[in-house]
This record gives C-alpha cells, structure tokens and sequence, in this order.
C-alpha cells in the first residue's frame, strides 16, 4: 500500500466518524480498537516467540547481545534510556499526559462521576502497562530473529520504523489473514490518537474562541455545526501535516518530543500555580513561554544538527538472502557505538537531551522562571482561590517555619478564608501525626 493511500484512507475515515459522532463516537471507537491493537500485539508476540524457540531464549539471546539492561543509572539527562531517564523523565511526561493533556481530560470530564473516572484511570493505566510490555517484548523476541542479519543495515528496509512490518511479513505472512490483524492494530492506533485530538481541538475553539466573542449566546443546533465543521477542518490539516511527518525520521521519538516540547511548559503551570499559589499570571506566562522557546531551541537544534543517538553493535554475517538486491550492506560488524551525522563538537551538548527529560525540563523551567517572575512583578499579594485547588507543600513540609517566611511561598492564616485555614491544619496535622492544636 502506498504511503499516500494509507494516509489519505486513515485521515478521511477519522475526520468522518469523528466530526459526525463527536465524543460519544469517539469513545466507543476507542474502546473497540483497544481491542484490535492487544489482539494484534499478542498475535505478533506469540509467534514471534514460537519461531525464536520461546520467550527464554529470546531474553537469553538479546541478554548476550547486551539489548536486556536494568543497570544504567547514568545521571546525565542526555542519556536516550537510563533508570533515571525513564523512570523521573518518562514519569512526568506521562503524568502531564493524564493530569494536563486537553484529550485525556476531555475523556475523563465525560465519565458521570469522579469514582467512575478514577475507575477508568486505573483500567487504563493497566491496559497502558500491558500494552506497552508486550511491545517491549516484542522487541526481545525481534532482536533473537533478526540477530545475526539486521535487516537496516542489509538494506532490507530504508528505515526502523520498517523494522516490526518486516517481522510480522516473515513471521506471520504464511498464515492467512494474521498479517490484517496486525495491519488493524496499527491502524487502531493511528485513529484512536486523531480522533481524540480532533474531537479535542474542536471543543477547545468552540469553548475558548467562538463562545467568549459571539456576540449572542449559540444555540445547541448552531454549536453541532460550528463542532462538527470545527472537526472536519482539524482533520483535513492533520491529513497535510501526516505527509509532512512521514520525512521527519522515527516517528515514534519526534512524536514523543513534539508532545513534551507542548506538555512540559502547560504541565509547568500547573505546578506552579497548585505548589506556589501566590505565584501571579505574569509568572504563569513568561514561565511558559520561556519553557517552550527553550525546548523548542533545543528540539529544532537536534533536528537541525541531525543529532543522532549512539547505536549498539548489529551483525549481518548471518544473512543468506540471494542477491537481488544491488546496494552494498552496511560493514558486517560495526563497533559498539557509533554516531551519524555531524560530530558531536559541532553543536551544543544540550542537543543530545532524551527525549524522554523534555516535559520535566520544560516544567523545571517553567517553575523556576514563573517564581522569579511572580517575585518581581509582586510574588507577596495573596491570591483568593478554592483551597482545593491547591497544595500548600511549603505549609506541610516546613511547618516550624516563620510565618512571614511561608507567606512568600504559600498560603498562611492571613491569606485565606477560616474554613480553609482549618482544612490546611488538619492536612498539616495528618501529616505530622500531631494534634490540631498543637499545629495552630
């Protein structure tokens, strides 16, 4: 299938069950195509692990070839995947996702109550883990097959992210109808992510941009249009935008990091705003701004430079295909590591942050630039607001300290209204383990 057919079919279909169904459409095609996308999965892993003689010889084979490692606690943040890149880097970016993203909350804002909500959270948190570690095996299990003829370098394949269709095509290409259900799940995936985008996008305008500046309240019927017409157009533009993707490169790694280089700062905001409530609006928007501008520079830079991350050994001494292929394969055993692209002393060491630090770097830098700011603009003035909304981390941490001092930081006595002031002691007491009275 051509990569313009595929396209086209995948964006036209989305932008038309979306803009005509809305969310209701939005969340049972999501829920249905969950399912194609673990039946595909599991379809690939099992085999895979059949024809690799199991899953044990797999791991044993990728462990020897130093592919399976747990203990790389690199503290630097330009390690790709490191303990601490994955876990703290990786955390946040996936706790932005589910606290700040406009499509995650949309679907939990659609649940009727906050205990169904928080049901749903888990369920798919659950579902997210399985998914995501049957992809990993699924690599294990790649790696065994393809040991000894990696079929990039062969020049099999122009690019990784052929890599997994080359595997199910060998794997699964004698058993009818297999290699369609693995094609479902990668489409599955593709309209699960844009039908939660557009339905997203096309509640944002009519909520933030078309409502505060008409000049007469919509009707229902006139909403449904301006949604629906919204809907189309957003998918229409995501269409253009995917044959501008499909030259980026790994898809997977770009997409990761054009979704941190937006999460990081907006996810920044809300820290600032719940852990430092007396951080003002002034604060909030030159920390966002400098949070984007500072990923977007490093993002482009990376790009810019075709900063590439260092490669593992490969071999292609096992490779016994008949030679209709012209090109010349890459040299059979390459060095542990190498670097394409420009030398790393031609651009700025920043360029090589993972992936994985660019929410937890673009949140840093929004904090820490929304406190200086809020300092000078006027940090002190409390600002009025549900404490419910907030969580007085100075208060409960540091509750010995001078009043005057968590008055800079947080809210106090004097800053909130009696009732809050209560709820705030009884947090601090709860904490602390001590009586109430004792805390006042």
């Amino acid at each position: 299938m051509e990569l313009w057919v595929s396209i086209l079919t995948v964006g036209g279909l989305v932008t038309l069950y979306t803009s005509m169904g809305g969310m209701k459409a939005v969340l049972w095609a999501d829920s249905f195509q969950a399912l194609l996308i673990l039946v595909g999965l599991l379809s690939v892993f099992i085999q895979g692990t059949v024809v690799t003689d199991g899953l044990h010889n797999a791991w044993e084979v990728a462990s020897e070839h130093s592919r399976v490692y747990f203990h790389d606690f690199s503290a630097s943040p330009t390690t790709r995947h490191s303990f601490w890149s994955v876990a703290i880097g990786g955390g946040m970016m996936w706790m932005s996702y589910y606290a700040v993203n406009q499509c995650q909350i949309q679907r939990l804002l659609a649940c009727p109550t906050l205990k169904r909500a928080q049901v749903a959270i888990w369920i798919n948190s659950v579902g997210l883990a399985v998914i995501v570690s049957i992809c990993c095996l699924i690599g294990i299990v790649m790696f065994a097959f393809y040991k000894d003829c990696h079929p990039l370098h062969y020049n099999l394949i122009n690019s990784t992210d052929e890599l997994l269709p080359l595997f199910v095509m060998d794997i699964l290409g004698h058993l009818p109808g297999l290699p369609g259900i693995f094609l479902s799940c990668i489409f599955s995936g593709s309209l699960s992510s844009l039908s939660s985008g557009i339905n997203a996008l096309s509640a944002v305008v009519l909520q933030d941009y078309v409502r505060p500046f008409s000049s007469r309240s919509l009707s229902n019927l006139q909403a449904t249009i301006i949604t629906k017409c919204t809907a189309a157009s957003f998918g229409f533009l995501c269409i253009g935008l995917a044959f501008v993707a499909s030259t980026l490169g790994n898809v997977l790694q770009i997409s990761y990091a054009i979704l941190s280089t937006l999460d990081g700062p907006l996810f920044g905001i809300f820290i600032l705003g719940m852990f430092f409530p007396r951080a003002n609006k002034w604060g909030a928007m030159a920390g966002y701004m400098s949070g984007l501008f500072f990923l977007s520079w490093v993002g482009f830079g990376a790009y810019l430079y075709d900063v590439k991350t260092p490669m593992s050994h490969f071999s292609v001494r096992g490779c016994n295909w008949n030679a209709t292929n012209t090109t010349t394969p890459t040299s059979a055993a390459s060095s542990t590591n190498f670097t394409e692209g420009r030398e790393a002393g031609d651009y700025l060491g920043i360029y090589h942050l993972s992936y994985l630090n660019y929410t937890a770097t673009g949140a840093f830098v929004n904090v820490a630039v929304g406190i200086v700011v809020s300092l000078i603009t006027g940090y002190g003035k409390p600002v009025k607001t549900d404490p419910k909304l907030i969580c007085p981390v100075v208060n409960i941490l540091f509750p010995c300290l001078p009043t005057t001092l968590k008055q800079k930081f947080s809210y106090t006595a004097v800053d909130i209204e009696p009732r809050a002031d209560i709820q705030i002691v009884e947090q601090v007491a709860e904490c602390k383990k001590l009586p109430a009275d004792r805390v006042l």
